[in-house]
């Protein structure tokens, strides 16, 4: 199963900085120039909460390696 997921976010510089620094994302391909668009890749892992909408926010739970749930969540525009 691929997820994709996009955020809007201020900076994105300081936004890839993040994501691959402290997370171990890989930046595959940027468009634009000054880059305004970025896609970031990481092998998937194991998933316990597909992607779902709740009350007001999209949800994503994955675990990390040592089976720490982590759950993902951005909140519904409504």
């Amino acid at each position: 199963m691929e997820i994709v997921i996009e955020f809007v976010v201020k900076n994105i510089l300081k936004s890839a900085d993040f994501y691959t620094k402290y997370l171990e994302f890989e930046i595959e391909y940027t468009e634009y120039e000054p880059i305004s668009w970025m896609q970031l890749k990481k092998d998937n892992k194991e998933i316990y909460l597909d992607l779902r909408k709740a009350d007001y926010r999209y949800e994503l739970g994955v675990y990390d390696e040592d089976k720490n749930m982590i759950l993902i969540t951005k909140p519904t525009d409504n």
